[in-house]
């Protein structure tokens, strides 16, 4: 599956939002909407960058020879 940070760090928003009251959690009124230039936004995509990393040095290295 090929996505973007953009993309992951807004479905984690989305997916965040939806959630929170779940768990009793009341998000902030000024970050319910994503803002890819907020400074909010831009620690989402750089955290989802930084995972997306992790993933894939962790990933096994398939060898068809």
């Amino acid at each position: 599956m090929n996505i973007t940070k953009e993309q992951l760090a807004l479905k984690f928003h989305e997916t965040y939002e939806r959630l929170a009251p779940e768990f009793g959690y009341e998000t902030r009124s000024d970050t319910k909407k994503f803002d890819p230039e907020s400074n909010n936004g831009r620690l989402m995509i750089a955290v989802c960058e930084a995972i997306m990393r992790g993933l894939e040095d962790a990933a096994p290295v398939c060898n068809h020879e």
